[in-house]
């Protein structure tokens, strides 16, 4: 007797998108065991997928990096940003620029700033100095970047000052609104390790009328907010006078979305000077961006 053959079960697999697929396939945080552990597909399955969308199989193919424009105003405002907080460095025959942080708006900047010139990684990051978690985000540049990695002051073409200052207050700055003996205070106050770059921009504010204080605004081995002890001394150059914060947010183009929404804020208090005529709004933001701050480090975690 002939025995019957029993059909072959076939699973029936649903096509990821396009979209998804191509994202996942260039997230270079993950390694390709893991992209077909994620779709529950064989390894041949998922390169037929790519085939089929037209997604090139080689992940190296789409790290290509664009030169940098030329553009001095740009220039000037990348510098400011090297200045601060994105640490750059040099790998092999490229360069990484980087930075860590627990706020959106600063990925947000990272990423619209070096998007066109590289391609932007972003990863879950536990910072052990802080305890808690945050997000690192990276991208590799041609060597036409290479000034970047410079750290002379004289480097910086002094014609575009305020570009440089912007970039250095999205990373460095805080702009303080608070209550003055019933009027409404202003400070804007840059913070750093490095007494040069505060000097220069100090003496670049008093040419142009301001009346900056530079002092030291922590020692070396304090304990920070953070509960960390710090390496170096920190530096700060402030103002203080409402006239003259609201003049220079108005000098600066700074991109920094929560410090763009703070300056509104402030901006929009003329001819006002009562702090009871702003008090919401500068508390609601504040209370705002602590959420939007909590919301993001709770994704990293």
């Amino acid at each position: 007797n002939k025995v019957s053959r029993r059909e072959l079960a076939r699973r029936i697999l649903t096509k990821a998108p396009k979209a998804v697929l191509e994202k996942s396939h260039f997230n270079h945080s993950l390694p390709l065991k893991d992209l077909i552990k994620k779709f529950d597909i064989s390894c041949t399955t998922f390169f037929k997928w790519l085939k089929e969308y037209g997604i090139p199989t080689n992940r190296r193919a789409h790290l290509e990096k664009h030169s940098f424009s030329g553009n001095p105003a740009e220039k000037a405002y990348l510098q400011g940003l090297a200045f601060g907080d994105i640490h750059v460095r040099k790998h092999c025959r490229q360069l990484v620029a980087e930075l860590s942080t627990t706020h959106s708006s600063m990925i947000e900047l990272f990423c619209k700033t070096f998007s066109n010139y590289g391609v932007v990684r972003k990863t879950a990051k536990y910072n052990k100095k802080t305890g808690r978690f945050g997000w690192a985000i990276r991208v590799s540049l041609d060597s036409s970047f290479n000034f970047l990695l410079s750290k002379k002051i004289e480097n910086i073409d002094g014609n575009y000052f305020y570009y440089f200052l912007a970039a250095f207050f999205d990373c460095e700055g805080c702009l303080f609104t608070y209550n003055n003996h019933n009027y409404i205070g202003l400070s804007l106050i840059l913070y750093n390790c490095n007494k040069n770059v505060l000097e220069y921009i100090s003496k670049n504010l008093e040419n142009s009328g301001f009346n900056p204080k530079v002092n030291k605004w922590s020692s070396k081995g304090t304990k920070t907010s953070g509960g960390y002890y710090r390496g170096k001394d920190l530096w700060a150059v402030s103002l203080y006078t409402c006239d003259e914060v609201k003049r220079l947010l108005e000098e600066m183009p700074f991109r920094h979305d929560e410090k763009l929404r703070k300056a509104e804020v402030v901006l929009s208090t003329a001819p006002s000077k009562k702090w009871k005529d702003v008090a919401n709004k500068v508390i609601s933001l504040r209370n705002q961006i602590k959420e939007e701050v909590k919301a993001f480090v709770s994704q990293a975690a």
